[in-house]
């Protein structure tokens, strides 16, 4: 963990990452990254693993809907 202080580029906030850990990410200057917040923590990813996470979250959702009936089924326990 590395502590960074937020600082302005052109009158905008700007966050300097080290080279170490754009290596870490296999990013370069220039590279594209999705950046979001999620629960207060800042999360850098590349597009790859954004498009990744997208692609698993609809195969997800696609089987619940797919498999609804069963999981009602089984969440109402066994008939008496």
């Amino acid at each position: 963990m590395a502590r960074q202080t937020i600082t302005t580029l052109n009158d905008s906030p700007a966050l300097v990452l080290p080279q170490e850990m754009l290596a870490q990410l296999g990013v370069a200057i220039g590279d594209d990254v999705d950046v979001m917040v999620v629960e207060g923590m800042l999360v850098v990813r590349t597009p790859a693993e954004a498009e990744r996470d997208q692609r698993v979250a609809a195969l997800t959702q696609s089987l619940i809907e797919r498999r609804k009936q069963v999981y009602t089924a089984l969440a109402e326990g066994p008939a008496e």
